[in-house]
């Protein structure tokens, strides 16, 4: 009884120290179920969240690597497509998702359930990091509105319409804990969470990865102004010089899956395009303020861009 009582308490003052952060994690997971049961998603009605690719392809890898973790195969060659083929690309852009192996606790016939439960885990996820992004920035400040902009974040226009890429939103959920990361070297502290992370990022998911180190990259600059002064020329270049290393050193801990990767995709069909050689703007800009109006219809597979987290981003700017 005595050890019983001593669990309940550390329960209990798990959940007051960080009631914010699980309070992040489960209210857009809550909401986002709620919205499911309302729309008669499986299993409260007739239809499915494997829709689009997640049914043709995404989710047919998924139980094709359930079958490869449980017997223990390799991830270099398949035979399940054809003559055979290269599974590793196939991996490291479908796959690589640590969140993946969960997958060997369902049954082969819950793989609607499966799927059903990693976009509830990374939206949670979502939430839970972007609430200790804000903690860790704001201290003790905020409380409860924490909570209120994590589930602005994880329930945002891209989550919402795009959880059916499933590949992708690691890169959302890692997002928060890379900018945090990102503001320490700012500050002169050690870099390697950043490192630890980033390097996550590019195993889990190196298709979003190559936007979000475009945006660290732009990013990194308005930190170093935001916490330090322009006169201190000597620490904005240790600075700098630091997030250059601790990134390089990401991408050298990520190697092992993206350098064969990259040779795998120079034999495919894409490998002749080019970026686009002129800057142009594709929207006018007051239009992308309307992305974050309510019911607005998602883009799904061309049009603008799904920005929306709330008209009270639009009140507070």
């Amino acid at each position: 009884m005595e050890s019983i009582r001593k669990t309940k308490n550390r329960c209990l003052y798990f959940i007051k120290q960080h009631k914010i952060v699980l309070l992040s994690f489960f209210l857009p997971v809550l909401i986002l179920e709620i919205a499911y049961i309302t729309r008669e998603i499986y299993p409260f009605g007739g239809r499915n969240v494997l829709l689009i690719d997640l049914y043709h392809q995404y989710a047919p890898f998924l139980s094709d690597l359930q079958d490869r973790i449980r017997s223990f195969s390799g991830l270099l060659y398949t035979w399940s497509g054809g003559l055979g083929t290269n599974y590793l690309p196939l991996y490291a852009y479908y796959l690589a998702s640590p969140l993946n192996i969960i997958s060997i606790f369902f049954p082969k016939s819950w793989l609607s359930e499966l799927v059903l439960f990693l976009i509830l885990l990374r939206t949670g996820l979502s939430g839970a990091f972007f609430a200790v992004y804000l903690k860790n920035i704001r201290g003790e400040e905020g409380g409860i509105s924490i909570a209120a902009f994590s589930v602005m974040y994880a329930l945002s226009g891209f989550m919402l319409a795009y959880s059916w890429n499933i590949m992708w939103i690691d890169a959302v959920c890692l997002l928060p804990l890379l900018v945090l990361g990102l503001a320490g070297i700012a500050r002169g502290k050690s870099g390697l969470f950043y490192c630890i992370t980033l390097a996550i990022m590019l195993f889990s998911s190196f298709y979003m990865s190559v936007f979000i180190c475009l945006f660290l990259a732009l990013y990194f600059p308005v930190c170093l102004l935001k916490y330090n002064s322009i006169k201190d020329t000597a620490i904005i270049v240790n600075r700098m010089r630091n997030f250059g290393i601790f990134s390089l050193l990401a991408a050298g801990l990520a190697s092992v899956l993206l350098v064969p990767t990259y040779y795998a995709l120079k034999l495919t069909s894409a490998v002749g395009e080019t970026l686009p050689s002129k800057f142009r703007q594709y929207f006018d800009m007051f239009d992308y303020l309307s992305r974050h109006f309510v019911i607005v219809p998602p883009a799904i597979r061309e049009g603008m861009p799904n920005l929306y987290c709330g008209i009270a981003v639009l009140i507070l700017i």
